[in-house]
């Protein structure tokens, strides 16, 4: 009976300083005092998806999908790769190790990452086109302002108009429409990384229609046998208004074309003038034709030649 006892207590000290050796070991290895087989670990770089900013971007998120870090180590991200303009890149990262003193362990794990992609996708802004108006001047007519009313252009970008259509006449009924093009703070073109939206809704481009007097001024002359045209005698006339490039003609009444002798009002009725442009179209819609009648027009007797008294001629 006493070997028994022996035995048994000689098995369980035997036991206690296996499990002791085995907890030591186990602490030491954790601890990396002691060095056993690399450990595998695995990351994932996490995709990312953004808009554009105009900055250089990088991926900022990084998972450990296999194997574990030994107790008090920590892990060291610094990612590879990085993107500005519109479109996709494949993002790395570098990982080290740290035990909880500082010091670099990265040689007791094999470490594999797997990439993941940054993509930028184009930058969202709506610019909006203001309505303009002028009194015909035979010029093309442009949107006047602009502004993105998305408040999205970044700071620092400029909008660069280009105009696509223009109003010309007062009937034209045309609504301003551009392409923008867009730089950045040091000259570039990033107009590829924005999607523009137009809203021209309100930006119509009136032209209003031009005053233009037509004033009738007093003539004589002797009798011809010819008619009274205004259109023969352009000094009968004083136009005020008429753009310089612009000509007109008179369509006069009959009733008021004076052919024998005596007097008539110089009247210009309505609906007779027609202006036209220096390409010869008639732009007569344009203008706000104003008509002053208070010339008159007479026509005297021609002289005859019995009238006259010949010299006289002594021989």
């Amino acid at each position: 009976m006493p070997k028994l006892k022996l035995s048994i207590v000689l098995i369980g000290s035997l036991l206690l300083c296996l499990v002791t050796v085995l907890l030591t070991y186990f602490t030491l290895a954790t601890t990396g005092v002691i060095e056993t087989g690399k450990i595998d670990l695995s990351y994932q770089v996490s995709d990312k998806e953004i808009e554009y900013n105009g900055l250089s971007n990088t991926a900022d998120e990084i998972a450990l999908i296999s194997g574990k870090l030994m107790k008090g180590d920590t892990a060291n991200i610094e990612f590879i790769g990085q993107r500005v303009e519109i479109g996709t890149s494949s993002i790395n990262a570098r990982v080290t190790i740290f035990n909880s003193d500082g010091v670099e362990t990265t040689n007791k794990y094999n470490i594999s990452v797997i990439p993941g992609s940054l993509t930028i996708t184009k930058r969202q802004i709506t610019i909006k086109l203001e309505k303009n108006e002028k009194v015909y001047d035979g010029k093309p007519l442009y949107t006047k302002d602009f502004k993105d009313i998305s408040n999205k252009l970044l700071k620092g970008h400029m909008i660069v108009p280009n105009y696509t259509t223009s109003s010309i006449n007062v009937n034209d009924n045309v609504y301003g429409e551009m392409i923008a093009d867009i730089y950045d703070v040091y000259g570039r073109d990033v107009t590829q990384n924005y999607e523009i939206s137009y809203n021209n809704t309100e930006a119509e481009l009136k032209i209003t229609k031009r005053p233009v007097t037509f004033t009738t001024l007093s003539l004589s002359k002797e009798y011809d046998g010819l008619a009274f045209d205004l259109n023969n005698y352009p000094e009968s006339v004083m136009v005020n208004g008429l753009l310089d490039t612009d000509s007109y003609s008179i369509n006069q009444n009959s009733l008021y074309m004076i052919k024998d002798v005596g007097t008539q009002a110089n009247v210009i009725s309505n609906g007779s003038v027609t202006i036209y442009d220096k390409d010869n179209n008639d732009v007569t819609s344009n203008y706000e034709i104003i008509n002053r009648n208070i010339g008159v027009l007479t026509i005297t007797p021609c002289k005859l030649a019995s009238e006259y008294k010949y010299p006289t001629i002594t021989f």
